[in-house]
């Protein structure tokens, strides 16, 4: 379905149903895609969404209106658009920082938070990735991807995510990242009142285990969970490991 918003019009997909409500956000430009193999799961039990953030799959926008914080906009827009009063917000890799900002903007409206890979603040080597991003798309996005994927036998799965990154616009991508890197928001991570778990690859080559530590000691509360011989995308690579760690935890606040 589409969401009509100031700027653009938003593409979300919905499926399943339960008292429960997940809404999810992808990872750089990425399609809401890359949460499907877990969200398949997570339905079985619970309304799930996902969206094309501004700029990718099938919500185009002008690359100069791509910012972190219009992506966060937009998801409170959209869930004003739905009537969603509280949902449980994920994030994967960059996605992690666009929710960060609803949580801190919008407490109320969500019952938890999770950040899965969160590249909140993005590396040294993102830079390089802005630059290639823009001299050669395609080739970045396998370089990116073979980052990304450290286990074996996913060369089925390089493939597809091949496919969904190449669906965004270079320019949209390169300057997704570059707003991250040269105008970084200032959403405190210590400021965070929801309940929130941080799942991380053991093996992630692109989100030190050092700096998801870090951000697990400032979110008040915040629980972590290790993904073993996991590398940087386990939406992908490890679904039902992430669905179970996912709904496991969120049985454990009701305890």
């Amino acid at each position: 379905m589409f969401v009509d918003l100031e700027s653009h019009r938003a593409h979300v997909v919905s499926f399943g149903s339960g008292a429960r409500t997940f809404f999810a956000i992808p990872g750089w430009l990425a399609p809401w895609d890359v949460w499907e193999p877990p969200l398949e799961r997570l339905s079985a039990r619970a309304r799930c969404l996902a969206l094309d953030p501004r700029g990718s799959g099938e919500s185009p926008i002008a690359p100069e209106a791509i910012t972190i914080p219009a992506m966060a906009t937009d998801v409170r827009a959209i869930l004003d658009a739905l009537a969603l009063d509280r949902v449980v917000l994920m994030g994967e890799s960059l996605g992690g920082l666009v929710a960060l900002g609803v949580a801190l903007a919008a407490p109320e409206r969500i019952e938890a938070l999770i950040l899965v890979s969160p590249m909140l603040r993005p590396g040294p080597g993102a830079r390089a990735l802005v630059d290639g991003a823009r001299r050669d798309w395609p080739g970045t996005i396998a370089r990116f991807v073979d980052l990304c994927l450290t286990e074996p036998d996913v060369d089925h799965l390089a493939r597809r995510g091949r496919r969904l990154l190449a669906r965004a616009p270079a320019e949209a991508a390169a300057r997704a990242l570059e707003q991250a890197l040269d105008a970084p928001p200032d959403w405190p991570p210590a400021l965070v009142r929801v309940p929130t778990l941080v799942v991380h690859g053991a093996d992630d080559r692109l989100v030190p285990l050092a700096s998801v530590e870090a951000l697990v000691a400032e979110i008040p509360h915040a629980a972590q969970v290790t993904l073993p011989a996991t590398g940087h995308a386990p939406t992908l690579t490890r679904p039902a490991l992430l669905a179970a760690a996912i709904e496991g935890w969120l049985e454990s606040l009701a305890t």
